[in-house]
C-alpha cells in the first residue's frame, strides 16, 4: 500500500517532534555542542591567564621589593665606609665592595658581585657635580632585569640618588630632578628591554 500524502506529512512532524524532544533534554543526557565547548574552554582559558598574571604580579613585587632594600643598603654601607675619606670614594671598586662586605651577603655568595638577574658594577664618579666644593659621587650599575620589576622598582630607587641613567640616556639628576616629571613616568621611559640601570650616589 502506497504512502499518502497524509503519511508523509505525519512522518516529518514526527521527526521534528524528535528533534525539538532531543533539544529539550537536560544538559547531562545529550551532548554538549561545538559552541559550548568552545565557550568553556574559552572561559577556562581566561580563568587562568588572570589567575597566572595575579601571581606573576606578586612575584614581580617581590622581587622589586628586595631588589630596593639590597640597593638602598648597598649605597648605605659604601657611604658609612668612604665617609672618612670625606666622600672622595677613591678607593671604591667593585672588588673593594666584595672584599669589605658592602653588600648583600646573597649578592657576594658566588664570590663576585650579582643578584639574580646578572652581575653588579660600583665604581666611583666625579663627572656628576654642581660646583666647587661639591662631594664626588659613586655609581652602582645594574644589570638589565625584567620590565616589569624594574618598572615597580625604579620609581623608589630613584629616592636618595642624583642621577639616572639608562641605555646612555640621562633621565634625571639634581639640575631637573624637581621638574614636572613623575617617577613613574620616568621609570617607564627607562624600562626598556634589555636596558641596564646606572644609578649615582651621593
Amino acid at each position: 500500500m502506497g504512502v499518502t500524502g497524509s503519511g508523509k506529512t505525519t512522518t516529518i512532524q514526527r521527526l521534528l517532534s524528535m528533534l525539538s524532544a532531543q533539544g529539550q533534554r537536560p544538559a547531562a543526557q545529550r551532548g554538549y555542542s561545538m559552541i559550548e565547548l568552545v565557550m568553556a574552554v574559552a572561559l577556562a582559558s581566561a580563568v587562568t591567564y588572570t589567575v597566572l598574571s595575579a601571581v606573576q604580579g606578586q612575584q614581580d613585587n617581590a622581587r622589586a621589593a628586595a631588589l630596593i632594600t639590597d640597593v638602598r643598603d648597598l649605597q648605605g654601607a659604601v657611604q658609612a665606609a668612604f665617609a672618612d675619606d670625606q666622600y672622595a670614594y677613591a678607593g671604591l671598586t667593585t672588588s673593594a665592595v666584595i672584599h669589605r662586605r658592602l653588600a648583600p651577603a646573597r649578592w657576594i655568595a658566588s664570590g663576585e658581585l650579582r643578584n639574580e638577574f646578572g652581575q653588579i658594577q660600583v665604581t666611583p664618579s666625579d663627572a656628576f657635580q654642581e660646583g666647587a666644593g661639591a662631594s664626588p659621587t659613586f655609581r652602582i650599575a645594574l644589570p638589565a632585569m625584567p620590565v616589569s620589576v624594574c618598572i615597580t622598582a625604579l620609581p623608589q630607587l630613584m629616592e636618595g640618588f642624583v642621577r639616572l641613567e639608562a641605555s646612555s640616556e640621562v633621565y634625571f639628576s639634581p639640575a631637573n630632578v624637581l621638574n614636572g616629571n613623575a617617577r613613574g613616568d620616568i621609570a617607564r621611559r627607562a624600562c626598556s628591554p634589555g636596558a641596564a640601570i646606572i644609578l649615582e650616589s651621593a
